[in-house]
């Protein structure tokens, strides 16, 4: 059995990973390929309290601890990625093994080599994920590689039974074609959606983006492949005590990183309205501007009536920011 309650401290959640580690790989494997659902394991791997995304990439953006998953995913089997979860000391992969530097002042950093030289070793430490300690060489003592992961035992311990059989199918889709390989990256990944019932203007677009309304704004979650379904976007049209369809708005961030002309398109809508950082964008749904070096926003417009039945929104030009606060819904 896979499986726990979630946040339970009694004996039978804390001997979980024990007691999976004593069935077969094969066995676990057939449980996920039979009763797995890839997108709710996405949604897990993104938000829950097993944490996976703030160590792991599932492509589009560098990893921050472990592992890029997409580079070992295309060929990897299902029983070594569940091997990998339970037992994640048992084959570290080379270049993400645990070292311990001791500094001449006896100062002890712990985490995992990020780039070294003749000068200094660049460590990436669990405590600060996005700011590496750089330690001279000259100041090193003694450098030793751990036996053991840096991911700790027992994390789907935190995952009920669904939610374990769920997050491994969904890591065994990555990198494989289809709905899940984002190893191309170039698409949006994560954004707050708003739907308003008649054609918004642009100085209602810069309010909106103001912040001032920052509550009528709710996250959404794209597939890995930067898909939203149209199903998905129906259910945003329907909004409860509104008359007649709701157009969409979708609000997303993208870095820039020299100035310069950029193209971003609506793939799959007939026809959309966009703006960047409240400017409105001529175009369809191929939209090229000039930006300047830095972070933008961007708000796309879907009619209501004519949504499509899968969007995607890309560019090659901009880097799509996947930060989010809060929980992404679940019924993505």
């Amino acid at each position: 059995m896979l499986g726990g309650v979630p946040g339970a401290q009694n004996a039978s959640s804390q001997n979980l990973t024990t007691r999976l580690l004593d069935q077969t790989n094969e066995t676990l494997a057939a449980q996920v390929r039979r009763r797995g659902d890839p997108m709710r394991g996405a949604l897990l791997f993104h938000t829950s309290s097993a944490g996976c995304i703030k160590c792991h990439s599932d492509g589009q953006v560098p990893s921050p601890l472990g592992p890029k998953l997409t580079d070992i995913n295309s060929s990897a089997q299902d029983t070594y990625l569940i091997e990998s979860i339970l037992n994640p000391s048992k084959a570290i992969r080379k270049g993400y093994e645990t070292v311990s530097i001791v500094t001449t002042d006896g100062k002890v950093k712990t985490g995992i080599v990020a780039s070294q030289d003749d000068t200094r070793i660049v460590l990436r430490e669990l405590v600060d994920l996005l700011h590496p300690t750089v330690i001279s060489q000259y100041d090193i003592d003694v450098v030793e590689k751990l036996p053991v992961s840096m991911m700790p035992e027992g994390l789907v311990d935190r995952l009920s039974q669904q939610e374990q059989v769920d997050l491994i199918k969904f890591l065994t889709q990555l990198g494989r074609p289809g709905n899940y390989d984002a190893s191309k990256g170039g698409v949006a990944r994560v954004y707050d959606v708003f739907t308003g019932t008649h054609r918004i203007d642009e100085d209602s677009v810069a309010e909106l983006m103001s912040g001032q309304k920052a509550d009528q704004w709710v996250p959404l979650l794209s597939r890995v492949n930067g898909t939203i379904s149209g199903v998905q976007l129906a259910k945003k049209v329907k909004v409860a005590g509104k008359k007649g369809p709701a157009d969409v708005y979708l609000k997303t961030n993208v870095e820039v990183a020299t100035d310069g002309a950029v193209t971003l398109s609506a793939n799959g809508a007939d026809t959309a309205d966009l703006w960047i950082d409240a400017r409105p964008v001529e175009g369809d749904t191929n939209f090229t501007t000039e930006l300047t070096a830095g972070k933008h926003t961007v708000v796309i417009r879907l009619d209501g009536k004519k949504l499509p039945a899968s969007f995607r929104f890309v560019s090659r030009d901009v880097t799509f920011l996947t930060e989010t606060e809060g929980s992404i819904p679940s019924t993505l």
